[in-house]
């Protein structure tokens, strides 16, 4: 069923909380109610949890969808034929390729910018300098080109489809500070290719970077990459923050060293309006703050496909909205998000 008023009015609420700072458990239920009434995968799995949508009463009641699930089933609340955009997982360790449709990206947007430009402090005049790869299909790329068409005065492209690096080396040359946003993967790839140059960038400017190395052939432990890219580019340590997000969720989470000079690298911030938790691998039990486990989202900026994500990345929850990344679980899915898409697919 098309729902596409219902749709609108979560997304204006959802809009509207952003700039307050804070949690919404009505609106998060709200959500929740609409999916469990409009996508037919959630249906099943919120039926098969004993859980009737009149009758939800606490967030934490909610089960989490699997990242796996996007694989296996559409989670939207709309037909394909709605979609504006479709966001693509990487699928390096599987080949399979989840997908994640989103029939408005003015949400998702306005969240990204809300919490970069907060998080990242990029309230100044400043130069965006991009090392994402241009790929309509990835979350990434398009939220580092929405936040630099929203808040940079210029943009740099330095990796279309390749690395370039006189366009690189030309961020130097700013007469305003400059914000580089770069996968690590692309950083590394940077430092090989500058080799014993340095890029000094002006000051008070800093480095968004982000993702893992996955399926890639080479790693960097974060400390030695953030030590690397400190001397390659004349940027205080302190000035380069790890930011965490995954084509599944609609919010992003960042390291806080910019703000707070009593935050520590690792410790990564979802906004207000999100809720973080861990659950044990095995019996899917939610787990007390600080204790590890697999990380569980809410993310009420997924208003048409799943607000509560059920996640393969291993940490600790250190507060409802701070955590730590331990890593991805190897093996098998676990029994309780194996049982989940069972659930979600109908079987």
């Amino acid at each position: 069923m098309i729902a596409h008023d219902e749709s609108d009015a979560l997304h204006a609420r959802v809009q509207a909380l952003l700039p307050t700072g804070a949690f919404d458990e009505r609106l998060t239920l709200d959500i929740a109610r609409f999916q469990a009434s409009h996508t037919p995968p959630i249906g099943r799995l919120y039926a098969a949890r004993g859980l009737r949508a009149a009758t939800m009463a606490r967030v934490d009641d909610l089960p989490g969808v699997p990242t796996d699930a996007w694989k296996r089933v559409r989670l939207a609340a709309h037909p394909a034929s709605d979609d504006a955009v479709v966001f693509l997982t990487s699928g390096t360790t599987s080949g399979a390729r989840g997908a994640h449709p989103l029939r408005r990206v003015d949400t998702y947007d306005a969240a990204a910018l809300s919490h970069a430009r907060r998080m990242l402090a990029l309230d100044a005049p400043h130069v965006c300098a991009l090392l994402l790869l241009d790929d309509p299909s990835s979350s990434l790329g398009h939220m580092g080109r929405a936040l630099a068409g929203a808040l940079a005065s210029r943009t740099i492209e330095g990796f279309r489809r390749e690395l370039d690096v006189d366009a690189l080396l030309s961020t130097s040359r700013s007469e305003l500070p400059v914000v580089l946003m770069a996968t690590s993967f692309a950083l590394v790839h940077a430092l090989d290719a500058l080799g014993a140059r340095r890029c000094p960038l002006p000051p008070g400017s800093r480095v968004m970077q982000t993702g893992g190395f996955k399926g890639k052939s080479r790693e960097v432990p974060p400390e030695e990459l953030r030590a690397a890219v400190s001397r390659a580019f004349g940027v205080p340590e302190r000035q380069i923050v790890s930011e965490y997000g995954m084509t599944e969720l609609g919010s992003q989470a960042y390291e806080a060293t910019i703000l707070d000079p009593g935050a520590r690298h690792g410790e990564l911030h979802l906004p207000a309006w999100c809720r973080v938790s861990a659950v044990d691998p095995g019996s899917d039990r939610p787990l007390p703050l600080g204790e590890p486990g697999l990380l569980r989202f809410v993310d009420p900026v997924n208003v048409d496909s799943a607000i509560v994500v059920q996640t393969q990345d291993l940490g600790r929850a250190l507060s409802p909205t701070t955590f730590e990344l331990h890593g991805r679980l190897p093996g098998a899915l676990p029994r309780g998000c194996s049982l989940a898409i069972e659930e979600l697919v109908g079987r």
